[in-house]
């Protein structure tokens, strides 16, 4: 086989690259009475592909099974082309990358599987073979490749007719037997080792702590099962190149950012062992870092960012989407101004800037004679250069007119400016360059204006739009009359460009040409539409923008230090994906002074250069390692901490924060490992850490019950410290959050409880249920393990590991979880709901209520959802009703549904902060008030405790009573109502409920309030 050498790519944007052939020499030359079967040949590029002699042919040379393509002649002998040949077209594709030496053949080419398998022996040679009992000998093609590899079947290649039974074999030396991209491998460092370095049992991710590294090294395999259980053809050593990757650094996956290479690292490929190196300008890799290697899965293009004079306005690139939206994109820096740099300028230049409010005139003074309407620019005429640079960038600051000059060096001032803007240096030896917006506008009407006023539109001027069989004449009016037929823009001649722009939007818009025009500010006005819209200017001053049907340009504003290249890059970036709404799926990542486009199809410009895929030698791309189809490596470098969980902010989880912190001690953990981090976990990171695994929770948190739990240590015996936010406030540091303190426990898995908080504490003084006031939903538990205890939930520890936990607070069962105070759970709160608990604290003793409720509610005795029953939860349900009776009005007992009060549950606390009463005729609480007033102190108000007539019966009121409610009841302490002896006090109170010598009618009076 014998292939031209001349071959040149062409095609700026091109995912092909079509060659150009060149022929020379012979394929292959049969003489001298040779007789040779050749079969499955692919001759290409050659001046004659094969040639046999007359002696070769008469001997009976056998060709077969051939190829031609790109010859000057295809064969020179008697036979022809042989049996079964194929002549390809010119620009059919054959070899993957034939201008790089890749003859490996390309997904599709008829070469594959269309073989000539068998040939059987020579007739004559048969004839000679069969009488000295030799058996006939077939040509037989091999089942192995030039490389070795097997030759197998193409699913996707049908072998073609005429060839006999279906062939698995291709023609050509090499078989396309690999269908399977490479495989990236990370093996420095390596990728769940041996020796248990790597603490993270992911793919792809690594681990480490307190190691030192002075490279990244990840290897290309080609053949691995059991995606690809034949061996690969090998990595195609061309398509990997340092835009091949991206590698990125920061202290979590929030804060990654790209590095740039030959800055931060420098990039090597090894052709030999296929391996990607990484090394560190500075030596070796910063610890307390994440980094992130991602490689080209998919082609991408690269633009590589101008610098300095290089970044010139309205330099363009193009950038097309997957479907074929292209979107052009304009350099745009507005107006340069550079003075001359022999002579400088001279006494009296003038030159004008109008920013659409105001002219202002600028003229160079270097001997104090100036016109004083002008704004002066004092200049040195033994320094003109510098000095009147100097000077001029101080006046046009100085003037308001919305520029941001700069001195770019060598006389060169950078303006910028906007379309407002116009700057006008006629007659003076400046020279003006660039201008402000994009040079290919939007389609529209320009709108000609000095100092912010219209100039040069007159009354009766006309200008035309067509669009199809329509034409419409628009007359612009100033005294309110039009010709006949013409449309009328009505405007006055003290009209800013503004409202000119505003009256022809109008005019246009009702004048059914199916046009939707837009005033863009800066007197343009958008007219939008297709490619057949026309517009004519006619007589008026008026000047059309842009092309119909052609989109306007994106503008790339260029500010600030334009000699860096890595500045422009990022605002580069920045224009293209914003334009994310007209280019789907592309992505622009800036790089030094590069810019990455991924997602594109094609991007143009004198700087992109086209970054394949990295692929095998058969063409098949890089196989991904993520969900996302993105191939990426992740490598933590720690030094050695392991930080909580539970989000940095609302609570302190990182280091910034005195976030919890152990410094890592190999074997000392809880449960079955732990890992290292970079810091603490950002708002939106909650409970990431994949080794937080020692505690395991053997039973909801409710309020006012017991929780167990089960502690793994590793490595003890180790001390525990643990915390429940339970009023979800963001922190750890309330009374009664810590439920474990300093509890000393051996290697192994205990089982504890909340009642294991502090072993040395009583039952009375610490009873370690979750407390009733514990707020439902979600919150976070904190445990920390360590060698000799930690002195709060932050803070650094010398060894162990903090765990953080998501969980979640339950109601009780003998709670209502719609309003604790509707007892009853009818929808209403009234006196049968403090009746109900009065009722069952009578039938029953008070205390602790079994955890697993029997039977379902309603009732729900436990107001105040400690898990206890006690006459505070009475209390509560009294105080809220008093408190809606007092905002009633005196002695009305209202009795209100759910969600008719604004008030909200009261905690047990409340009972000391204010009079707590309930609306009751004396009768009912006459008996009730002999006992009590003994022993608690409860007030009785009213004007009667005797029996009356039933018109004359006056409600009085019991109360537990505030220290400022002194002139109404005599106070009565929470704590010590809770700790009453119940059996005698609340058998008294139903005794006498039940003994009361109050009329039949009065219950009847009282109870008839009652909602049920």
């Amino acid at each position: 086989l014998t292939v031209g050498a001349d071959i040149d790519a062409i095609g700026a944007i091109s995912s092909y690259v079509s060659p150009t052939f060149n022929a020379g020499g012979q394929g292959i030359l049969v003489a001298d009475n040779a007789s040779p079967t050749i079969l499955n040949n692919l001759l290409i590029n050659n001046e004659t592909g094969i040639e046999i002699d007359a002696t070769s042919s008469a001997a009976g040379a056998v060709v077969g099974g051939t190829i031609y393509q790109h010859n000057t002649t295809d064969a020179n002998t008697s036979i022809g082309l042989g049996d079964f040949p194929l002549v390809l077209g010119d620009a059919e594709r054959l070899f993957v990358d034939p201008v790089a030496g890749n003859y490996y053949l390309a997904d599709g080419a008829r070469a594959i599987d269309s073989a000539i398998d068998s040939m059987q022996d020579r007739p004559a040679l048969v004839s000679v073979k069969t009488p000295l009992g030799l058996p006939a000998t077939p040509v037989l093609a091999p089942n192995t490749d030039l490389t070795g590899q097997l030759r197998v079947d193409d699913p996707r290649v049908e072998t073609p007719s005429g060839v006999g039974e279906r062939v698995f074999k291709d023609r050509g030396a090499l078989d396309r037997s690999d269908f399977v991209g490479p495989t990236g491998q990370l093996t420095t460092p390596r990728d769940n080792d041996g020796a248990g370095q790597d603490r993270n049992p992911n793919m792809n991710v690594v681990e480490l702590s307190s190691q030192v590294l002075n490279n990244f090294t990840i290897q290309l395999i080609d053949g691995i099962g059991p995606v690809d259980p034949n061996d690969g053809i090998g990595a195609a050593d061309n398509t990997v190149t340092r835009n091949s990757v991206v590698l990125y650094r920061g202290t979590n996956e929030d804060n990654l950012q790209p590095l740039v290479e030959g800055v931060d690292y420098r990039f090597h490929y090894d052709s030999t062992n296929n391996s990607i190196v990484l090394t560190p300008l500075s030596g070796i890799w910063q610890s307390d870092q994440l980094y992130r290697v991602e490689l080209a899965g998919e082609q991408r293009f690269v633009l590589v960012a101008p610098s300095g004079t290089q970044v010139r306005d309205g330099s363009t690139f193009s950038v097309a989407d997957q479907s074929g939206e292209t979107v052009t994109f304009e350099i745009e820096r507005g107006y340069t101004l550079t003075l001359p740099t022999a002579t400088s300028v001279t006494d009296q230049e003038t030159f004008t800037i109008d920013d659409g409010t105001k002219v202002v005139t600028f003229e160079f003074d270097s001997d104090s004679s100036y016109d004083t309407n002008n704004r002066q620019v004092v200049f040195d005429p033994l320094n003109p250069l510098s000095s009147a640079t100097t000077a001029l960038i101080n006046a046009i600051v100085s003037a308001n007119l919305g520029l941001t000059p700069t001195d770019l060096g060598s006389g060169v001032i950078h303006l910028g400016g906007t379309r407002l803007h116009n700057v006008d240096v006629t007659g003076s030896s400046l020279t003006l360059s660039g201008s402000p917006g994009v040079s290919q506008l939007p389609f529209g009407i320009q709108i000609p204006s000095v100092a912010g006023l219209p100039s040069g539109l007159q009354d009766q001027q006309t200008f035309s739009i067509t669009n199809g069989a329509l034409t419409v004449v628009f007359e612009l009016d100033t005294n309110g009359s039009v010709s006949s037929g013409h449309r009328q823009v009505r405007f006055f001649t003290t009209s800013t460009v503004d409202g000119v722009a505003n009256a022809i939007v109008n005019a246009i818009a009702g004048a059914g040409l199916a046009l939707s025009p837009v005033n863009l500010g800066g007197g343009l006005v958008g007219l939008g539409g297709n490619a057949g819209i026309l517009l004519d200017t006619g007589t008026t001053g008026l000047t059309q923008t842009g092309t119909a049907g052609v989109d306007a340009s994106v503008a790339v504003p260029i500010t600030g230090d334009v000699s860096n290249a890595n500045v422009v890059a990022q605002q580069m970036a920045a224009a293209i994906n914003s334009a994310s709404v007209l280019l789907s799926g592309v992505s622009a990542l800036a790089v030094g002074d590069q810019v990455l486009l991924d997602g594109a199809s094609a991007v143009s410009g004198s700087s992109a250069i086209s970054v394949p895929s990295i692929k095998d030698l058969a063409g098949n791309p890089l196989k991904s390692n993520q969900p996302d189809g993105s191939t990426t490596f992740d490598i933590f470098l720690g030094s050695g901490l392991d930080f909580g969980d539970a989000p940095d902010g609302p609570y302190d989880s990182k280091l910034a924060n005195n976030g919890p912190r152990h410094q890592i001690v190999d074997g000392f953990f809880l449960g079955s490992g732990v890992t290292v981090d970079v810091d603490g976990p950002g708002p939106d990171q909650a409970d990431s850490d994949r080794q937080d695994d020692g505690i395991v929770f053997m039973s909801n948190f409710v309020r006012g019950y017991n929780s167990q739990f089960t502690v793994s240590v590793a490595g003890g015996p180790g001390v525990v410290d643990a915390w429940i936010d339970f009023n979800q406030d963001g922190d750890f540091d309330d009374a009664g959050e810590q439920i474990l303190s300093g509890v000393t426990l051996a290697e192994g898995t205990h089982q504890l409880e909340l009642r294991n908080r502090n072993p040395l504490a009583s039952d009375i003084q610490d009873r370690g249920e979750v407390p009733g006031s514990a707020e439902l939903g979600t919150t976070y538990a904190r445990f920390r393990l360590s060698s000799n205890g930690v002195s709060g939930p932050n803070g650094a520890a010398a060894d162990g590991e903090v765990e953080d936990y998501q969980i979640d607070i339950f109601a009780n069962d003998y709670q209502n979880r719609s309003n604790a105070l509707d007892v009853n759970a009818d929808g209403f709160v009234s006196p049968i709901d403090a009746l109900l608990v009065i009722n069952f604290l009578n039938a029953s003793s008070a205390g602790q209520l079994p955890q697993n409720r029997p039977t379902p509610g309603p009732p729900f005795w436990d107001v105040n959802g400690d898990g206890q029953i006690s006459p505070i939860d009475v209390g509560q349900v009294i105080t809220y009703l008093n408190d809606v009776n007092n905002g009633s009005g005196e002695g009305d007992a209202t009795l209100l549904a759910e969600g008719e009060s604004t008030v909200s549950t009261l905690q047990a606390a409340d009972l000391s902060n204010g009079l707590a009463t309930l609306a009751m005729p004396q009768e009912i609480i006459a008996g009730m008030t002999q006992r009590w007033e003994a022993t608690n102190s409860v007030a009785v108000t009213g004007s009667s405790t005797s029996q009356q007539d039933e018109s004359d019966e006056t409600p009085a009121s019991v109360g537990i009573a505030s220290n400022g409610d002194q002139a109404n009841s005599a106070a009565l302490d929470p704590t010590a109502l809770a700790l009453a002896d119940l059996d005698d006090v609340l058998s008294e109170i139903a005794e006498d409920i039940e003994g009361s010598q109050v009329s039949r009618d009065a219950h009847d009076d009282f109870f008839a309030n009652i909602h049920f």
